[in-house]
């Protein structure tokens, strides 16, 4: 079922409309990542260690690639564990 709303109004009088319902809008696109040797689940999500590092050296995934959960925080957080993991794999001299 899809239903249209409007939230708030615009100083120009106007309101934001936007659809809601169950219609998906999420398209998971991980071609590339097969393509490198990444592993992927049934689904097509990229299979990530704790850290976010894929099962190909040097690659790392974050977001909804690897978890279903389409929320910003979530991809966020992600990031933060991939960004520290890659930062802790440079040499001293480098960080």
């Amino acid at each position: 079922m899809q239903n249209d709303c409007t939230l708030g109004d615009l100083r120009c009088g106007t309101g934001l409309r936007f659809a809601s319902g169950n219609k998906k809008i999420f398209v998971l696109h991980s071609e590339l990542a097969r393509a490198l040797g990444v592993r992927c689940t049934a689904a097509g999500l990229n299979e990530a260690d704790s850290k976010q590092a894929l099962w190909v050296a040097g690659l790392y995934a974050a977001g909804d690639v690897v978890n279903d959960l389409h929320q910003l925080s979530v991809a966020e957080g992600h990031a933060a564990l991939g960004a520290t993991a890659i930062h802790s794999s440079l040499p001293r001299d480098l960080r």
